[in-house]
């Protein structure tokens, strides 16, 4: 063999080796460099004390996100990797103050209530409606439900 040939072999493996270590660090090589940083929570929080200075009527990832200039999937990726449990604090944060915002301001008639109705269902709050049949004191019980087709007289004969 060459000594050209070993170089080449010798900086091919050197290659590889890095690879796997960058891949078991979970880091991806040749990838963007996270935004993540003790910057970014610190401008989280600020968003979070101070949404409406940043023209959101109520607090959200999505705003948050924007003001990051990152996707929102990103930050949902962040809250579930180890070592970024602030961010995850933060974005509960954001939707427990985005659920107290939406009840105080819908009761008292800031907010749309069907708009606030709306986004509330994504906390869970959903109206139900009961319906009871009663006959005076008494419950109606349906035993069986017919259905009956009638025709229409003929008027002519």
């Amino acid at each position: 063999m060459t000594t050209m040939k070993k170089t080449a072999q010798k900086s091919n493996k050197q290659k590889v080796t890095k690879k796997v270590v960058a891949l078991s660090s979970g880091k991806h090589p040749g990838g963007r460099p996270t935004k993540y940083s003790q910057e970014t929570i610190k401008v989280a929080r600020e968003y979070l004390e101070n949404y409406e200075e940043h023209g959101d009527q109520i607090p959200s990832i999505a705003g948050l996100a924007i003001i990051l200039g990152i996707r929102r999937e990103t930050l949902h990726v962040w809250a579930k990797e180890e070592g970024k449990e602030e961010i995850s604090n933060i974005l509960g944060a954001i939707l427990a103050k985005q659920e107290n915002v939406l009840i105080n301001k819908g009761l008292t008639g800031d907010f749309n209530s069907a708009i606030s109705k709306l986004v509330l269902g994504k906390h869970g709050y959903h109206e139900k409606v009961d319906s009871t049949l009663s006959g005076g004191d008494k419950p109606v019980t349906l035993t069986a439900v017919e259905r009956v087709v009638v025709r229409p007289t003929n008027s002519n004969g």
